[in-house]
């Protein structure tokens, strides 16, 4: 009985350990996530100041990044309804 009460308690700790690193992990990712936000707002603001600079400067501006640009706007910045 009392093995019974220490595997039950090795568990329970085990099981709380587990869901504190889970809420640590978590909170890590939403923080991660929104940098992510942060920074591609920045690389979109710079890609559209660039292309100014191009169109005033009369010259075709790259366009290497914009199918990646577009992607990762598409999948960080517009929620998709649901």
């Amino acid at each position: 009985m009392n093995a019974e009460n220490n595997d039950e308690t090795s568990l329970r700790l085990e099981l709380l350990r587990l869901m504190s690193k889970k809420a640590s992990l978590h909170e890590e990712y939403v923080e991660l996530f929104e940098e992510t936000r942060r920074s591609l707002l920045r690389l979109v603001a710079l890609k559209s100041e660039y292309e100014m600079a191009c169109k005033i400067a009369g010259k075709e501006p790259s366009h290497d990044y914009d199918e990646v640009v577009e992607s990762l706007v598409h999948k960080y910045l517009i929620r998709k309804e649901k």
